[in-house]
């Protein structure tokens, strides 16, 4: 079974519930998002998260929107349009060896669930990192390591710590834990 999330699922990333369970505007401040950042989200979907966050951000910042789906960044382009969103970069991924973003220009990056998902931990941060300026922040958001109705299986979900010790590994420090709701977590990190 695959890790990935299907594109054709998309409906559930924008429902109710979603917005009930986890605010994305009051998530990305308690995870340290300012208005001063340039943000890249890893895995951007629908936008759950880019469009508020483009919101957030000085007009003269940008969001650098992520994806492996194709469909996702159509159905982005378009919420982004509809809500006159202008400040928002979308790119396609094309694995996670390589990064479709300049190095060295971005001061927080989340990683919203698809932590999970990826193969090679330490490539992924690595590539992450080089897009990163220095004291620049990642915050990765993962479902808690507990069975439940949502969500991915239990089997692809991460222990908190796991998640910490892969960001150590990595080289970031002044890690902590942030608890976000029933079923999600949060890990910080600042580049050295």
């Amino acid at each position: 079974m695959s890790k990935i999330f299907d594109s054709k699922n998309y409906k559930r990333l924008e429902s109710k519930e979603r917005y009930e369970l986890m605010n994305p505007k009051e998530t990305l401040l308690k995870l340290g998002l300012e208005p001063e950042h340039a943000m890249l989200d890893v895995g951007s979907g629908t936008g759950f998260f880019a469009i508020p966050a483009a919101k957030m951000l000085e007009q003269n910042k940008k969001v650098y929107a992520l994806d492996l789906s194709a469909d996702m960044n159509l159905i982005l382009t378009e919420r982004a349009r509809e809500e006159y969103v202008n400040n928002i970069e979308i790119f396609l991924a094309k694995g996670e060896d390589s990064l479709p973003i300049q190095n060295n220009v971005i001061d927080f990056v989340l990683v919203a669930f698809v932590f999970h998902e990826t193969n090679e931990y330490q490539t992924f941060l690595q590539n992450i990192k080089k897009t990163m300026n220095s004291m620049s922040k990642i915050a990765i958001m993962e479902w808690k390591k507990q069975e439940e109705p949502i969500g991915p299986p239990i089997d692809h979900r991460l222990e908190e710590t796991f998640v910490k010790e892969q960001l150590e590994k990595a080289g970031f420090m002044n890690i902590n834990s942030i608890d976000l709701n029933g079923s999600h977590y949060g890990v910080v990190g600042v580049k050295k």
